[in-house]
């Protein structure tokens, strides 16, 4: 055993209650955020190969399969973002007069919002990085009427990112009806671009755009893009060759599914009652759903959710060897959580009877980061009983934060509207949430020791009780007191804005490491130390108060934002849109 998991064990085992140790959780974050699962995206492989592994490590716990027809899966259907449809092509005739087809997802690839069903052709120019300012007028003196650009991905070094939207409105401007962007925008990029907004083009009505890997387009017209790139600065030039490109993207639909075990209660009276202990195992894959750098490197997410699933085995195989549990205890990983709560919606909606006999939730969400034992208990008003509960439960190095709010941000919020008591664990937000840098070497595998056995303690006290806990309808759910009828406030999740928060920064309201590429908060023009002070007329003091006046918003809304920069203090409008 590893020193660290050592001391983790001495920590957890010297309260008295519950002793989950670090090699009941680390293997599992180590696991789940290696490259192998690709981010762990909702419909896609990795996210398949993750229900997997999960279903079996719960099969190997010894728990009863919970799930649709006697396994551990529970099935709903998704549908989210796009994927190309079946009419897409791409044939350049080269300069010697060859014809030269491209497989689509191999050679191109559609980008998103481009021209659905519509064709276009014409002579090919390379146009460098297909910039337009001073330093980089990659368009003087071009004519693009009824040519197509091509362009580089990504942005020369030393220069600001910019996007391939961008670059596709750039060119629009200057005449082109159709454009193809070539390489890697960085060099640990796929070489093609995911099928997300993020990664695609403005709303250009008849403009049609894909990308293409720059191996395919050098033996289609001899070009070599990987050798432009090297240049300070590529010189623009006609490829003397056409091409002929059609795009098709239609909804991505598919199959989600949540991982689901129980452990049967051993009391004839109250073993019909549920405890529900849930994590998120989804995450972004290569940032296709919410990334806050635009980057498509593979988005980890070792603390979210990696370390909340971790918690929930942890504390599957802790109760499993106890085997004493008075309830019924149900261990739910979910799918689509990145996506608005998905699975967990999928599965309150469709066990209303369940959910009646259930006296609690708790919800595991980012729990890997505890910094100085600092954890935010959120959901305590959601029962009178919860008082009493939580005032037997204590972990040596955890020091809980009490919240009486229900955020909207997680799958507790699937249950506390439906007058289920819930408590969300959480450690804080940091500077890698929704990034590649969201990795397992950083995460505090000790403090996810400490706040799995503060989980299981709460388990044992609610097991304890005589009776089943009693939901107050005057809680604060959805963010704010007063929600009405309980409905999902989840339009924070399927709004975006694009802002970048500085966690580092110290102000009177919320410091920006900048705009996520091509999101409403870029094309506002937020940069880099912006303090974000009042938003929508609501004054901004801190990252939560921002959360808590974007659950408001709805896509398309228009909010007015009052900042800082420098010394100034400047207004500007953002109008907000669908998430991917």
């Amino acid at each position: 055993m590893a020193l660290n998991a050592l001391v983790a064990l001495f920590a957890v085992a010297a309260s008295g209650g519950a002793t989950i140790a670090v090699e009941d959780v680390a293997p599992h974050v180590r696991e789940l955020s290696s490259a192998k699962y690709e981010g762990r995206l909702t419909l896609a492989k990795g996210g398949t190969l993750a229900a997997e592994y999960l279903a079996e490590q719960m099969r190997a716990i010894g728990l009863r399969p919970g799930g649709d027809d006697g396994t551990f899966f529970h099935s709903f259907p998704v549908t989210f973002g796009f994927k190309a449809g079946e009419d897409n092509s791409l044939r350049i005739v080269a300069p010697d007069g060859r014809a030269v087809e491209a497989k689509l997802d191999q050679d191109f690839r559609p980008l998103v919002n481009s021209a659905s069903g519509a064709t276009v052709q014409g002579e090919l120019v390379f146009l460098g990085y297909g910039l337009n300012d001073e330093a980089y007028d990659d368009y003087r003196g071009a004519d693009l009427r009824g040519k197509v650009a091509v362009v580089l991905r990504g942005s020369p070094a030393g220069y600001r990112p910019v996007s391939n939207a961008e670059k596709a409105a750039i060119a629009r401007a200057a005449g082109a009806n159709g454009l193809l962007v070539v390489g890697k925008a960085r060099p640990s990029d796929p070489e093609l671009p995911a099928y997300t907004r993020g990664q695609g083009i403005g709303q250009l009505e008849g403009f049609v755009a894909a990308a293409v890997t720059s191996a395919w387009l050098k033996e289609a017209t001899g070009f070599d893009a990987d050798q432009a790139r090297t240049a300070a600065h590529p010189e623009p030039r006609p490829l003397n060759a056409s091409v002929t490109l059609r795009t098709q993207l239609v909804q991505n639909t598919g199959i989600g599914r949540n991982v689901v075990g129980f452990l049967p209660g051993t009391d004839p009276n109250l073993k019909n009652e549920l405890v529900i202990v849930g994590a998120h195992y989804d995450h972004i894959g290569r940032g296709e759903v919410g990334s806050t750098s635009g980057s498509s490197e593979i988005h980890y997410g070792a603390d979210d959710n990696a370390s909340g699933t971790a918690g929930v085995l942890g504390l599957a195989k802790y109760f499993a060897r106890k085997g004493d549990n008075r309830r019924t205890i149900v261990f739910q990983l979910y799918q689509g959580e990145e996506l608005g709560l998905l699975g967990s919606q999928a599965w309150a909606r469709q066990f209303p009877d369940k959910l009646q006999r259930t006296t609690a939730m708790i919800n595991l969400d980012m729990i890997g980061l505890l910094r100085d034992g600092h954890l935010n208990v959120y959901g305590t008003s959601t029962s009178e009983g919860w008082a009493e509960v939580l005032r037997k439960v204590a972990v040596p190095g955890i020091k809980p934060k009490l919240n009486p709010q229900t955020r909207a941000d997680s799958d507790h919020f699937s249950f506390a509207s439906r007058n289920v008591p819930v408590l969300f664990l959480f450690t804080g937000i940091h500077p890698q949430y929704h990034n590649e840098g969201d990795v397992y070497d950083l995460i505090n595998t000790q403090g996810l020791a400490q706040v799995a056995s503060f989980a299981a303690q709460l388990v044992e006290a609610l097991d304890a009780r005589p009776t089943k806990l009693a939901f107050n309808p005057q809680s604060a759910v959805g963010n704010r007191a007063g929600d009405r009828q309980g409905a999902p406030r989840d339009s924070a999740r399927r709004v975006r804005i694009g802002f970048i928060p500085d966690m580092t920064g110290q102000a009177n309201g919320v410091v920006l490491m900048g705009a996520s590429p091509g999101s409403p908060a870029e094309r506002a023009g937020f940069k880099a130390g912006d303090v974000i002070l009042e938003f929508g007329g609501r004054k901004i003091a801190s990252l939560e108060d921002l959360q808590e006046a974007m659950t408001a918003l709805k896509p398309g809304d228009k909010v007015k934002v009052r900042y800082r920069r420098g010394d100034k203090e400047l207004e500007a409008e953002i109008q907000t849109e669908q998430r991917s």
